[in-house]
């Protein structure tokens, strides 16, 4: 792609290894995300990280000259050949398939070689190491058989095996290696009829046939010498052991011979079973490309977890909102959050249902991180999505710096948007590209109330509650500092006061998740409610909760803050990051804090030389303030106030009215001003 500021091309498949050598620790190892991929890591790819992403998987040109060499010397049934490098390398990857063949405990390389050509090139991506001279080594004879016991009984003499069935002959157990022997003819015919009528077709093999055996196949043999009619040998072959055939064709009389050539003459046309035998004449459409259209209708496709129930989802769903708020035609994109997160929310199950037979319109905007805009879109699904769209990332980000290793994350996008004053201070001082202050909505319209017996909370005490993630860093989110300030507050056990964290995503055999937990047990009026809960439930419970605490080290935004606001509750938390711009004196608890560096693994993507910081919040403040709202009244007119405030700073309508008034600069611009975008 083009950045219009630095004039940069950007090969996207380097950008695309580049962004999974980052993302893959665990083929990364130690190597730091700064530099460029280990030569280890250039081997995994070519063998192994091309088939998890299939999108990137073309095997380059020196790749496939590379692992496709002929350096490997074996030895079968005395004569030596040389396979290609990439069946050496690939034995490192798949210690499952050396076991599996093992005999008497020792490898079996020829077994791992017939594993290789039957199975290994395709489950791999590696076709594109086939070629000719690849070919001329597979169809070597092996297991000469003389002109004597050649010509035994039988009209029609059995061939020789090649090195590519023998392989392939060397993967079955005992027995069956027993009955289709490949020294004698008879045994030897059978196995030639198993290897062509079921191997080829069922494991995808013809690429590795030399035409020299096609022409074998396709030889006519006289089959009805009174009516002279002939078949293609594989045709008799395919009715020696295909039932279908057996059934509805008797070839002792010239009409069941002359079905079977039949037979014949439709399997070898484009589509039948042994197409492969001959190439196919094109078609009238092949070799003309369709050129994709550069005109879409504007609008914006919207991708990110529909369902996902997390902040991340919420996001998601309010940008709907909002461009329902400011009439932008829009269609959602849903994009799988992962196994680990429940994704059951259907609010949007609709709008995606619809998406699906909706043509994609001229603005994309991509409302999850950066990192899964990447690992998720690009990475999964290659640059398409990109290609002929405006592209806007509405990315959050919790520091005041972006990781310098992910620079590169901006190369795929148009511009970006901050979802709070903090954020769009970030971006501006991290990007040339153009950044916006976008800032997101909150709703808490979908909410369910219930009393305080239905989540098992006491009745009558005043109950400060925290809603967090464990998926987003325990570090970060900071609730063992709320613990320590909770009981500085409020050290007589029979004081009617509970804290409440409601957690989701845990993990219970991270050990910071059970000394969290182990913390909380040693105080009664403390309480976890670890589940994922609706998002109406969600909301209920911070109804039915006194005061809302967030002890973070940093925020991009404060999702679950700006919905206590909105439903009038004290709202207690760090005053830093990008809750820091909502966070009146007069209407709520700024924490004070002090700015603390990052150390090493505190954050995912942060590296020692990106400088990030972040708070420390006081203890001693946030202890005061507790009492504070603990005494704060809880006065109709200042919750009125509180809510006027909140709908003032997190409602639809304020984002929708900049969300519209920068759709129009971009409608106007794309009018102008055509996308352009480099391919590698």
């Amino acid at each position: 792609m083009i950045d219009p500021h630095i004039g940069n091309r950007v090969p996207l498949k380097s950008l695309a290894k580049k962004f999974i050598w980052m993302l893959r620790k665990d083929i990364r190892k130690e190597g730091s995300v700064s530099q460029p991929p280990s030569p280890e890591f250039e081997q995994w790819w070519a063998l192994c990280g091309r088939r998890e992403y299939p999108a990137w998987g073309e095997l380059s040109e020196s790749d496939r000259t590379f692992l496709g060499e002929l350096v490997l010397p074996c030895r079968l049934e005395g004569i030596a050949i040389n396979l290609p490098r990439a069946v050496a390398l690939l034995e490192n990857y798949r210690p499952d398939v050396t076991r599996q063949y093992a005999a008497n405990g020792q490898k079996d390389p020829i077994a791992f070689a017939g594993w290789f050509f039957m199975l290994g090139i395709k489950e791999h991506a590696l076709e594109g190491i086939v070629n000719q001279a690849l070919i001329l080594t597979l169809d070597r004879p092996v297991l000469e058989i003389s002109h004597d016991v050649q010509a035994s009984n039988l009209a029609d003499p059995v061939p020789s095996v090649t090195v590519l069935m023998r392989l392939v002959w060397q993967l079955l157990d005992a027995e069956k290696k027993q009955a289709l022997s490949l020294s004698i003819p008879e045994s030897r015919g059978r196995f030639l009829i198993w290897f062509f009528c079921e191997v080829i077709p069922r494991y995808s093999l013809a690429m590795l046939v030399s035409s020299r055996w096609k022409n074998w196949l396709l030889q006519d043999q006289l089959i009805h010498a009174t009516e002279g009619i002939k078949v293609p040998r594989f045709a008799l072959m395919a009715y020696k052991i295909n039932k279908e055939l057996n059934n509805k064709i008797a070839l002792n009389n010239s009409e069941g011979a002359n079905q079977l050539r039949l037979w014949a003459e439709r399997s070898v046309q484009a589509g039948g079973e042994w197409a492969w035998l001959k190439p196919q004449p094109p078609t009238e459409e092949s070799g003309q490309e369709l050129a994709p259209s550069d005109e879409h209708p504007f609008g914006v496709n919207l991708y990110g977890f529909a369902f996902g129930e997390l902040g991340i989802g919420e996001d998601l769903r309010m940008a709907v909102a909002v461009c329902e708020a400011a009439s932008i035609p829009y269609r959602v994109v849903n994009i799988n959050a992962g196994d680990q997160l429940r994704q059951a929310d259907d609010a949007l199950a609709l709008q995606v249902k619809q998406s699906l037979v909706e043509s994609p319109y001229s603005v994309n905007v991509f409302c999850l991180p950066a990192f899964d805009m990447v690992a998720r879109i690009f990475l999964a699904l290659g640059s398409a999505p990109f290609d002929k769209q405006y592209n806007i990332g509405w990315w959050p980000w919790e520091l005041s710096v972006w990781p310098k290793g992910w620079k590169n994350a901006f190369d795929l996008v148009d511009e970006v948007w901050a979802g709070s004053p903090f954020s769009f201070s970030m971006y501006q001082k991290s990007t040339l590209k153009p950044s916006y202050l976008m800032p997101l909505a909150a709703s808490v319209d979908r909410i369910k109330v219930n009393a305080r017996d239905y989540f098992s909370l006491p009745a009558s005490s005043f109950l400060f509650l925290y809603v967090f993630d464990f998926n987003s860093h325990l570090n970060r989110k900071n609730p063992s500092m709320l613990i320590k300030a909770f009981k500085n507050a409020f050290p007589d056990l029979n004081q009617a006061v509970g804290l409440v964290f409601k957690v989701m995503n845990t993990n219970p055999s991270d050990a910071k998740w059970n000394d969290f937990v182990m913390e909380c047990k040693q105080d009664p009026r403390i309480q976890i409610i670890n589940k994922t809960m609706d998002r109406p439930d969600v909301l209920g419970l911070i109804e039915v909760c006194d005061a809302y605490v967030s002890p973070h080290r940093a925020e991009g935004f404060g999702r679950t803050l700006a919905e206590a606001m909105l439903l009038g509750k004290p709202v207690l938390a760090t005053n830093y990051s990008g809750n820091a711009g909502y966070m009146d004196p007069e209407l709520t608890f700024p924490i004070q804090y002090d700015l603390v560096p990052l150390n090493k693994g505190d954050y995912h993507f942060i590296e020692p030389e990106d400088g990030a910081v972040w708070a420390e919040p006081s203890i001693a403040h946030l202890s005061e303030s507790l009492k504070a709202a603990l005494l704060f009244p809880p006065d109709l007119q200042r919750v009125e106030q509180l809510k006027r405030f909140s709908n003032d700073q997190f409602g639809i309508t304020r984002t929708a009215k900049l969300f519209k008034l920068r759709m129009a600069q971009i409608k106007s611009q794309l009018g102008v001003q055509k996308i352009d975008r480099y391919k590698s």
